[in-house]
């Protein structure tokens, strides 16, 4: 008789682990989503952000936990969110990207909302106003995916992204491939109207 297959571990279980990325010796606070720590600048974070900013101000407890005696906070975040996010914050040249992830585009609108970040809330939306239209003329005009990058199924994700979102002004440019894509499927298959049984 095999062994069941072993579980993944839980988050919370999972071993704690720096960014290799965006880890500054000369940070300021660390940020923590998940089991991935982010030692970062917290005048970086204020800059962009209103409710960063109104952290800064705020005393710090003796008793708070610290790292490296960088004050620790806490996000309930996914961390590839806030690595997306860090990437735009330290790399000017990633927001100049023609085309950005769309898991960039949902990121933005995620933590642009939640912690007010309004310029990549604000670049997000235009990206999505942009792809998809509320015209069809303007829809037909376009090539597939100028400001985000294309993969298979990326229709899809982007209804889900933006049915999450309440962005649904954008949804009907996306339903309609999502609609033509499964007719093509069922067309694949053979009528079962002359079957017996």
């Amino acid at each position: 008789m095999s062994s069941p297959p072993a579980k993944r571990p839980r988050t919370e279980d999972a071993p704690m682990k720096r960014s290799d990325k965006f880890w500054f010796t000369d940070g300021t606070v660390v940020l923590r989503a998940g089991n991935t720590q982010f030692r970062v600048h917290f005048g970086v974070l204020a800059r962009h952000s209103a409710i960063f900013s109104d952290m800064l101000g705020l005393p710090q407890p003796s008793d708070e936990p610290n790292v490296d005696g960088c004050p620790v906070v806490q996000l309930s975040d996914d961390p590839t969110d806030v690595e997306y996010l860090l990437n735009a914050l330290y790399d000017p040249m990633f927001l100049l990207r023609k085309r950005l992830p769309l898991a960039a585009i949902g990121a933005f609108i995620r933590l642009g909302r939640k912690y007010d970040f309004k310029n990549f809330l604000n670049l997000a939306v235009s990206r999505l106003r942009d792809e998809f239209p509320t015209t069809l003329t303007k829809y037909d005009a376009l090539s597939i995916c100028d400001t985000i990058q294309w993969y298979d199924g990326i229709d899809l994700d982007i209804v889900t992204l933006l049915s999450e979102s309440n962005i649904f002004f954008r949804t009907p440019t996306r339903v309609l491939p999502c609609c033509a894509h499964d007719s093509a499927s069922k067309s694949d298959f053979p009528s079962t109207e002359n079957m017996d049984g």
